[in-house]
């Protein structure tokens, strides 16, 4: 179950983690504020079990920056119930304290098939996950008229930056926390891609989302929407 949620069934066995669980007792190490004032949520509150940056007070956390994420947000039952009848919750609410961690054991969900040794990149859209091989570049890109039928992405038009295995894709329907998960007949540029969801889009600009590498590694292989473990150590 998440974090603060009321049971609602039951299962045969139980779930091997929550997203933002320690996977071991290894040791873990939390990042220090230059601030000298612990960290709290931002006005939008940040989300546990994904990576966060801090605003130029190095005081405030949100789920989106720019550059290298200031750390991780491990699961350690900080997460509230804000509204009415609410089931379950994975926010911890702005002005809450949030604590992230740059070194440890952690289960993350990941948003691209994962093998041990790839690296753990954080998206500076929402800091979800994907994996790639050390090294490798999630950049931005965009295409003028590229369309999708089923789970087949086909990338035409004017392109700029490079269609990845991992990258979150957006435009219009197209629902939140799509991506592409193998490649086609495309590598980069024109062509096709397998995406993670079925969808008609006849026509339209899309865009991928840039993410940036992180000190992570993947510790367990998994398919993609699977949680994976992830490292610091070895």
């Amino acid at each position: 179950m998440a974090a603060n949620q009321f049971q609602t069934r039951m299962n045969i066995l139980p779930p091997v983690a929550v997203a933002g669980d320690f996977a071991s007792q290894n040791p873990r190490a939390a990042c220090l504020s230059a601030s000298g004032f612990a960290y709290v949520a931002g006005p939008n509150g940040v989300l546990v079990g994904s990576f966060v940056w801090a605003d130029s007070t190095d005081t405030l956390l949100s789920n989106s920056g720019t550059g290298a994420p200031r750390g991780f947000i491990a699961r350690e039952q900080q997460a509230m119930l804000e509204q009415y009848l609410q089931s379950n919750s994975m926010i911890i609410p702005a002005g809450f304290p949030a604590i992230p961690y740059n070194q440890g054991d952690y289960w993350g969900l990941t948003n691209s098939p994962a093998t041990v040794g790839q690296k753990v990149f954080a998206s500076l859209a929402d800091g979800s996950i994907s994996t790639a091989a050390a090294g490798s570049t999630i950049a931005a890109a965009t295409s003028t008229a590229s369309s999708i039928a089923g789970d087949v992405l086909t990338i035409g038009g004017t392109l700029t930056g490079t269609f990845v295995v991992g990258q979150m894709i957006t435009g219009t329907g197209i629902p939140a926390d799509t991506y592409i998960t193998a490649l086609g007949t495309g590598t980069g540029g024109a062509g096709t891609y397998t995406i993670n969801t079925s969808l008609t889009i006849a026509s339209e600009a899309i865009n991928g989302g840039v993410s940036v590498e992180t000190p992570f590694h993947v510790n367990s292989n998994e398919p993609a929407g699977a949680l994976i473990k992830m490292s610091t150590w070895g």
